[in-house]
């Protein structure tokens, strides 16, 4: 609870401090940044409105949870090799494939938040235009060609959305079946090892049990930290 309290204390002072800093930067830029096409106020509103908040999202509680899980998983590794390093080495080699289709599966969302961050600015551009000139709009009788621009503008970013939800629902179901595969293999090996009198039962059951607490413990870190990771 401490721990937490202290995390977003800090987060919150430091979002805020950032959110004056980029304020007070912006009002010195020279005026032709703001004629720049990438930088005209629909799209440098939706930015200050959602960089800063992606940046707190990661220096939060979320923090002190990835310090406790590496802090859990560490002490659970040296636990497994100090009880049977003959299957903690096998272990420890496996079970990170659970993680390497994550990172690649996360490395692409992170590159597709990217590109869907640019497209929701174009849809706040539409939106600012049209609410900030909504007498000019009504007078000139303009309601429809609005509406046309802002559903061609979010169109892309739904699309996006819908591919991008296929995507984590097979790395979902990946994750969740690939770690039952791997237990098969590693009680198998266990299993050997114990038929060979190479490790006793007691210490078998002593390193899968640290072997799971360090993978809970990573996976735990990873989606306590996956929201700052994407968006950062």
């Amino acid at each position: 609870m401490g721990q937490g309290a202290l995390f977003g204390l800090a987060s919150e002072n430091l979002s805020n401090r950032l959110r004056l800093l980029l304020f007070k930067n912006l009002l010195r830029m020279d005026l032709s940044y703001f004629d720049m096409p990438e930088n005209n106020t629909g799209k440098i509103a939706t930015r200050f409105a959602t960089d800063v908040s992606n940046f707190k999202s990661a220096l939060d509680y979320r923090l002190g949870s990835v310090f406790a899980s590496f802090s859990s998983a560490s002490l659970g590794l040296i636990f497994a090799f100090y009880f049977g390093w003959q299957l903690a080495i096998v272990l420890s080699i496996i079970f990170p494939l659970t993680a390497l289709g994550q990172y690649f599966m996360n490395k692409y969302f992170h590159n597709r938040s990217i590109k869907d961050m640019k497209d929701i600015e174009n849809v706040g551009k539409c939106v600012i235009e049209a609410i900030g000139n909504i007498r000019t709009v009504q007078a000139l009788t303009l309601e429809k060609i609005f509406y046309k621009m802002f559903c061609k503008s979010f169109k892309q970013p739904h699309q996006a959305a819908f591919r991008k939800a296929l995507l984590q629902a097979l790395s979902y179901g990946f994750s969740c079946s690939i770690i039952f595969f791997l237990y098969a293999f590693a009680f198998r090996y266990s299993i050997f090892l114990v038929f060979t009198n190479i490790l006793e039962p007691i210490n078998v059951m002593r390193v899968l049990n640290a072997i799971s607490w360090t993978v809970g413990a990573g996976l735990a870190s990873k989606a306590f930290y996956i929201k700052g990771c994407l968006k950062l």
